[in-house]
């Protein structure tokens, strides 16, 4: 299984919002959605 929350332990670290995040990457929100939930997400679609 995979785990996101290393990742969202890093968010939390440097205090960036999700949203901030979205605007940054310029991911979806269904991708964002997906790393909350673990759920796979294509390195393709992060990349």
């Amino acid at each position: 299984m995979i785990s996101y929350k290393p990742f969202q332990k890093l968010l939390i670290d440097r205090d960036i919002k999700k949203q901030e995040l979205l605007k940054l990457t310029g991911i979806s929100s269904a991708t964002m959605a997906k790393l909350k939930t673990n759920e796979y997400v294509s390195l393709e679609v992060i990349y």
